[in-house]
């Protein structure tokens, strides 16, 4: 496989992550304003509750952002915390 072939599948591994925590986000947003706690958003979409409440951060901090802005911000939170 060459580098470039390497870089394409790294690319779609990266695409396809970020597809899915803009998914979750967008569950937790649902759910988050329909007035459900954060146990019970947990509970429903099998996540901790850890997660959810990182989410749920992001989302009171940019209350008017959309989805994707959400999901870029999470992201940024979150691979700060792991560094």
């Amino acid at each position: 496989m060459t580098i470039l072939e390497k870089g394409k599948e790294i690319g779609k591994e990266i695409g396809k992550e970020i597809g899915s925590e803009e998914r979750l986000i967008k569950q937790v947003l649902a759910k988050h304003r329909k007035g459900l706690s954060i146990a019970t958003i947990a509970e429903h979409l099998e996540i901790t509750e850890k997660k959810v409440m990182e989410i749920v951060r992001v989302i009171r901090q940019y209350p008017d952002a959309s989805v994707e802005e959400l999901t870029n911000e999470y992201l940024k939170t979150a691979k700060c915390s792991i560094d």
